[in-house]
């Protein structure tokens, strides 16, 4: 009796047997591993979306206070921003982005959080250089950097 295996996107190996089984047991392993899948999918961009609003909060709080301290921040800010949206891969996936050219995109956090939230809402996308470790400590090191500068100046920032 020959064994297949059935290898679902999320890495659980379902085993059926070869032409014995019967095509109602098939398709109900299938169903069962397109729910697993989507249930692990669905649990992976909450997180990442938890993280991409945990970061964006840290960098206002980060601008809030820059703005607050030197005024012609805003202008330089306002520049910045559109390099940064090409950069971060939200117009293109980074498999487009060439060879030599990737390793510097990858230094980008946001570029992180767009491959996993493509991956998890596009079946058979993976992009093999991005991690959500990486996103989730640097989140967290931006957080607690965040709430340092506002207690520092949370006085300032409250009398303007």
């Amino acid at each position: 009796m020959s064994e297949q295996r059935k290898v679902c996107t999320m890495g659980v190996i379902i085993r059926m047997s070869g032409n014995h089984g019967r095509l109602f047991k098939k398709e109900m392993m299938d169903y069962r591993c397109a729910i697993s899948a989507r249930f692990f999918g669905a649990i992976l961009l909450i997180f990442i979306y938890f993280l991409l609003m945990t970061f964006s909060f840290s960098l206002g709080i980060i601008f809030c206070v820059l703005i607050n301290l030197f005024k012609e921040a805003d202008k330089f800010l306002n520049l910045m921003m559109m390099p940064l949206m090409f950069i971060s891969c939200v117009m293109y996936p980074l498999a487009t982005v060439p060879a030599q050219f990737q390793h510097w995109f990858i230094w980008n956090p946001l570029v992180h959080a767009v491959e996993l939230i493509r991956a998890g809402w596009i079946a058979g996308y993976v992009s093999p250089d991005v991690s959500w470790v990486y996103l989730s400590s640097l989140t967290l090191v931006l957080l607690t950097f965040a709430m340092s500068c506002y207690r520092l100046s949370h006085r300032r920032l409250i009398a303007s």
